[in-house]
């Protein structure tokens, strides 16, 4: 097999992997959720999971969410955002946190703080030189094309994960989506 087709091959197998893994965290994350936190009898269903998985602080946080649950936006599939001044519309791209908000026009903060005005039509989102929001190339696990998002130039964005490793949104968006 040509070096080409492995390392193809590879970075699949990688992908598939890191799904598993955010999987599994959802997982962990809901079981524990509702563990009781004094000693439970080993046949009680609602006992805490071991300790002995290996999630780092940061992984843990993103598969449970600070304040809301975010789940992985389905690919392929438009999620239609009705914006509202007083919402921060928090997203993760692959492990990177952004937001949209809406001021007089949508605006996307990408994972540095940076306010970026979304046009009116396509904004491409991800680490490639010719999207209209450019993300740190040290971000490697963003996308160099990530993610699509299109304004109306008023409050509603459609959104559009384009990318590799996923883009996350609080769930209720997820009821909005559109093919």
């Amino acid at each position: 097999m040509p070096d080409a087709y492995k390392k193809v091959a590879l970075v699949k197998y990688m992908q598939y992997l890191a799904a598993r893994q955010e999987m599994l965290m959802a997982i962990y994350a809901d079981h524990n959720q509702g563990a009781p936190s004094n000693g439970a009898s080993s046949g009680d269903q609602n006992v805490a999971l071991k300790e002995t998985s290996v999630f780092s602080p940061a992984q843990m946080q993103a598969a449970t969410g600070a304040v809301r649950r975010l789940h992985r936006i389905p690919k392929g599939e438009t999620v239609e955002i009705m914006l509202d001044p007083t919402e921060r519309v928090e997203l993760l791209l692959a492990k990177a946190p952004c937001a949209i908000i809406l001021r007089d026009t949508p605006i996307f903060i990408d994972p540095n703080g940076t306010e970026h005005p979304l046009r009116r039509g396509r904004n491409l989102i991800g680490r490639d030189a010719g999207a209209e929001v450019v993300i740190d190339a040290s971000l490697r696990d963003v996308s160099r094309k990530h993610l699509l998002i299109e304004s109306d130039g008023d409050a509603t964005v459609r959104v559009l994960d384009i990318s590799a490793h996923g883009t996350s949104i609080d769930g209720n968006y997820l009821d909005n989506t559109s093919i």
